[in-house]
């Protein structure tokens, strides 16, 4: 009986299941989010609908900024680990399988650390302002009787962007995800 890469090193079988568990649990997480929490404050007043958001944005930040870092080190381990292993399918001799799986465990921790720089380029400007609304509301500085229309329609839109943005954060993560369970099953 042969025995396989995880048998001979259990570091890298640590690695693997944390790095294939991180980006699953993150990608079910921020899809929870966009399908559960968000719909409804849709088309209630932002004097309700901010507030919300800003407690969902923060404490999901508090398991979705680990999940994203916890998946990237150990995506980034697994593969420093399987440093016996070719990095390309070209220098693998084997032609039956598309990447390595020391590539995909690459292509894993990219995936995972690109979830920071995503939130920052494309969702810091819908965070940002439903965030200021929010403090505004807590401080009693804006009250609800003076907003417009106008303003929660504005509000409506950041807060449908960011579920789309959200939804598109989820299949990153369940790309990382996809890539580690390439790697486990494609491992010699």
């Amino acid at each position: 009986m042969t025995s396989s890469v995880y048998d001979r090193s259990p570091a890298l079988a640590a690695a693997s299941l944390v790095g294939i568990a991180a980006p699953t649990f993150g990608a079910g997480f921020q899809f929870a989010l966009s399908h559960l929490a968000i719909p409804p404050l849709l088309g209630k007043p932002q004097s309700f609908t901010t507030p919300v958001f800003a407690h969902i944005y923060r404490a999901g930040a508090l398991v979705a900024v680990p999940l994203s870092a916890l998946g990237f080190a150990s995506a980034s381990a697994a593969a420093y680990l399987s440093h016996g292993y070719p990095v390309t399918p070209y220098d693998s001799g084997s032609q039956d399988r598309l990447l390595s799986p020391r590539a995909a465990w690459i292509a894993a921790a990219v995936a995972c650390i690109s979830i920071p720089i995503f939130t920052a380029v494309f969702m810091a400007g819908d965070i940002k302002p439903l965030l200021q609304r929010a403090d505004q509301f807590a401080a009693g500085t804006r009250a609800s009787d003076t907003v417009t229309a106008a303003d929660d329609q504005l509000v409506q839109g950041w807060l449908k962007s960011w579920r789309k943005f959200n939804f598109m954060r989820s299949s990153i993560m369940g790309t990382a995800a996809a890539f580690a369970a390439y790697a486990i099953f494609t491992a010699p």
